[in-house]
């Protein structure tokens, strides 16, 4: 039991760069959690585009892999219906163009961004979309969302810096339920 507990703090910690929450999991809290974007509501079109970024990397394309599938099974997120694109991750630059090309508002990132998230973060603000990371890391680096495992459950991260630079409103009843990161 001890060794149990040792190890979910251990693959809880905000310095590892990997999911702890099952992508399916993680696209049912993110398709609820969108409805109490205040900002999000009122600027998305009748569809919204998801795009999910990935790494070259076998673990980061494969959980973007079930990212995908997971929201291929959710017809709506925040609800409202959405595509989604996969992306291999190249850098910065062709991210952001890929965002402005798109017009994602929901920029979802597999692991393995924890090095660029604040790079990431600052790229993107001042747009008006949300960025999700697949590990708690991303959202101490700078993303806006993010999944992490506390006391053996599914815990919502979210840093409220970003999320005002990139122009989220969330209700504050939904916040209180979230982790919050400065």
């Amino acid at each position: 039991m001890l060794a149990w507990a040792l190890l979910l703090s251990l693959a809880a910690s905000p310095e590892r760069d990997e999911p702890v929450v099952p992508a399916e999991l993680q696209v049912e809290l993110l398709a609820r959690v969108l409805r109490y974007d205040r900002s999000f509501a009122k600027a998305t079109p009748e569809r919204v585009k998801v795009l999910i970024v990935h790494r070259e990397s076998a673990p980061s394309e494969q959980f973007a892999r079930q990212l995908s599938t997971a929201l291929r099974a959710a017809p709506v997120v925040g609800g409202v219906p959405h595509d989604d694109v996969l992306l291999r991750f190249t850098d910065v630059a062709r991210l952001l163009e890929e965002v402005e090309r798109t017009g994602a508002r929901v920029v979802v990132f597999a692991p393995g961004f924890a090095p660029e998230s604040k790079a990431i973060a600052t790229g993107l603000e001042g747009r008006q979309l949300i960025t999700i990371s697949a590990t708690p890391r991303g959202v101490h680096e700078g993303l806006v969302l993010g999944f992490d495992l506390v006391d053996g459950k599914p815990r919502m991260l979210f840093n409220l810096t970003s999320a005002r630079r990139h122009q989220s409103d969330f209700r504050a009843e939904v916040i209180k339920l979230m982790t919050v990161v400065p």
